[in-house]
């Protein structure tokens, strides 16, 4: 009556001398206090069939031994009486069986690795709570665990190598839609989607690239527009212009060819860097075979009409020193002098007499408007006369600027310059 449960060891049932049973006994409490017991029995058998749990697919073996290693129950009834200690002291050194003794008599759990019927195993020790001293062991040869953590090494390496794989194609994946994604945004900034040439920030940068490493190389720039193009687009449409500047970008890409650098600059606008070899009349045929095939045209297939161009071009010199800007600018200028109808054809190479031309009549404009404030304008009035009896029949009006810095202008000059600033 201490009040502690006790499972008895298997013993012989009277009633039956060939079934070994075991007993249960609990104490029941008043008040903390044991006041009777309760007695159970059942077939040893039936733990022996607990314990015959497989695992490591039945190369393991499980025992219940008593902390003085006396075997309780094991599936093998031939080993139920011996002593654990004495099956495993042939194959083990002392200090080994202190350390197993010490494991049946403590409270923890504990892995070790022995001698178990002449082969090394391990042996897995843990004490039953509340059931005597008794504790479960599991032995497992370490030739299977060996192999079990083989297979799972392998399993792991196989998982990683996946997991490797998976991580390739989606790295692969990624770099495709990167590649994908750069290609469009490089579409969106430097290709017109019109023309699909080349825009003003590509032909800025391919243009400056093509300088500096082009070295002595001698280039020409060409910058133009289309003559009479918002007439165009006002008459025909503009679903009709669009195929016109498609049909401009056709024209550029067959006569300079893909080592030229050409682009629709904005609206009408194209720009062309072209590297010439040989004459500067290799230049002017370029451009002149430009204008001649935009003569007599169906950019839509069916409408006819003549596409005429303003060119301006400029030579650039070995070793140029001016920047993209200034000799657009400059080309742009020689473009302006063929569109005002000074040059015949459609195209002029620039040259500074142009430049100095256009500032003085600049220059002209604005001081004509300082004229018309100060009243610099004079108007003088000359006789008509009738050559048969030279009566006088009328008057002529003419008009004379009287400039503070220039001789009297002539009113050619003035009507040159009056259309100009209108």
């Amino acid at each position: 009556m201490t009040g502690v449960s006790v499972v008895s060891q298997p013993i012989w049932d009277r009633t039956d001398s060939e079934r070994q049973i075991v007993v249960y006994a609990v104490p029941v409490f008043k008040d903390e206090i044991p006041q009777t017991v309760l007695f159970a029995t059942n077939e040893s058998t039936s733990l022996v069939q607990a314990l015959q749990i497989s695992f490591f697919n039945g190369t393991g073996s499980s025992y219940i031994v008593d902390s003085n290693g006396l075997i309780i129950f094991v599936p093998n009834r031939e080993e139920i009486g011996k002593n654990m200690i004495d099956v495993m002291a042939p194959y083990n050194t002392a200090e080994e069986i202190d350390t197993f003794q010490r494991a049946l008599l403590g409270d923890q759990t504990k892995t070790l690795r022995l001698s178990f019927h002449d082969r090394d195993s391990y042996i897995g020790c843990s004490s039953i709570s509340g059931v005597n001293d008794w504790s479960l062991l599991a032995v497992l040869p370490s030739v299977v665990v060996f192999n079990r953590s083989a297979r799972i090494i392998q399993q792991t390496l196989l998982f990683v190598t996946v997991l490797i794989v998976i991580f390739l194609v989606i790295i692969a994946f990624i770099t495709k839609n990167k590649k994908k994604n750069d290609q469009v945004l490089f579409h969106m900034a430097f290709i017109d989607p019109l023309t699909q040439i080349g825009n003003y920030h590509s032909f800025y940068t391919a243009c400056e690239k093509q300088l500096h490493n082009g070295g002595s190389k001698s280039c020409a720039l060409y910058y133009f527009d289309i003559d009479n193009f918002k007439l165009i687009n006002d008459t025909f449409g503009y679903i009709f212009c669009d195929d016109v500047l498609r049909y401009v970008a056709t024209v550029l890409r067959s006569v300079f060819g893909e080592k030229s650098i050409y682009a629709r600059l904005s609206n009408d606008y194209f720009g062309v860097l072209y590297d010439y070899h040989h004459e500067i009349s290799e230049v002017t045929k370029k451009a002149e075979e430009v204008c001649a095939c935009l003569k007599n045209v169906k950019p839509d297939g069916q409408t006819n009409i003549d596409i005429s161009l303003s060119m301006g071009i400029y030579l650039i010199k070995k070793e140029e020193k001016l920047d993209m800007n200034n000799m657009i600018n400059r080309a742009n200028i020689a473009r302006y002098i063929v569109k005002k109808g000074q040059y015949k054809g459609c195209l002029a190479v620039f040259n500074e007499q142009m430049r100095e031309q256009l500032t003085e009549e600049n220059q002209m404009i604005q001081d004509m408007k300082v004229a018309i404030r100060e009243k610099q304008f004079l108007v003088y009035y000359q006789l008509k006369v009738a050559l048969q009896n030279y009566d006088v029949v009328g008057f002529e009006a003419l008009i004379r600027w009287v400039h503070p810095e220039k001789v009297l202008c002539c009113h050619l000059l003035l009507f040159q310059l009056r259309k100009k600033a209108a």
